[in-house]
């Protein structure tokens, strides 16, 4: 697989510790004391790690040299069956791996761009209209029990992260709700925010 990914053009290498923060052993002996801060920002990276590593594979299912890949694909066994269809119309271009972003610095194209300030993780990702492809923008993660940092409802339907789907209380029709359980294995750092 790693050979045909570079043959695609990626060259992005994904750590085990980035998607799996416990082959760490710093965050292992330190797990019961991290403070919320760090809780999400091991819980920030690891899950956009998994994002960028579910796009990788949905690019490499295609069988196609296309750097574009399917949103409903890159967030399949996540989302309720209902909410594909939402999905579907959009395409993701993370090639360029996750980043941090720098301040004042705009979204990075074609990459995860993730940015801790405060106690709110910030997370976006480039996409696309199949309908209206040279029209590409950046499209905000929200963490559930987190204020929206940016609305796109213009462009794209809302995509909230939870850590189970029971922990949704209410959404709009047109939200899409992430399992991040499904996504990732790293729920445990999320830190437990009460609804707002």
């Amino acid at each position: 697989m790693a050979q045909r990914l570079k043959a695609m053009g990626f060259d992005v290498p994904i750590l085990p510790s980035e998607l799996h923060p416990f082959v760490d052993a710093n965050i292992v002996a330190r797990f019961g004391a991290l403070a919320i801060a760090e809780r999400w920002e091991i819980f920030t990276k690891a899950f956009s790690n998994a994002v960028f590593a579910r796009y990788l594979l949905a690019c490499w299912e295609s069988g196609t040299c296309c750097l574009w890949a399917s949103l409903a694909k890159v967030f399949e066994g996540a989302v309720q069956q209902r909410q594909i269809p939402l999905l579907e119309r959009y395409e993701v271009n993370i090639s360029e791996g996750v980043r941090k972003k720098v301040k004042r610095q705009a979204h990075i194209e074609n990459a995860v761009t993730y940015e801790l300030k405060g106690s709110v993780p910030k997370v976006h990702i480039w996409c696309r209209d199949k309908q209206q492809q040279s029209v590409e923008f950046a499209v905000p993660l929200h963490f559930h029990n987190c204020p929206p940092h940016t609305t796109s409802r213009k462009q794209v339907p809302r995509l909230i992260v939870v850590g189970e789907p029971a922990d949704v209380v209410y959404v709009i029709p047109d939200d899409v709700i992430i399992n991040a359980d499904a996504m990732s294995s790293t729920c445990c750092f999320r830190p437990c925010v009460n609804a707002s």
